[in-house]
């Protein structure tokens, strides 16, 4: 698959995919799914694959020293 029909797939996605720990919108930013609400990013596999594991979520630097 091209990169531009990958990345279509994955913009079409976004709509309808939540965080799975704060469940809510999820943004597309460079090769990461970030999080609007708690910041967590989470990978993207194989170019097109989200991984929204919650234990795959990373939360931001300055998040975590909050804690």
């Amino acid at each position: 698959m091209g990169e531009s029909k990958s990345r279509q797939k994955l913009e079409d996605l976004m709509k309808i995919l939540v965080c799975p720990i704060c469940k809510t919108r999820l943004l597309l930013e460079d090769e990461k799914i970030v999080c609007t609400k708690c910041g967590r990013r989470y990978p993207i596999l194989e170019g097109d694959i989200p991984d929204l594991l919650p234990e795959s979520g990373v939360l931001p630097e300055d998040a975590e020293s909050a804690q």
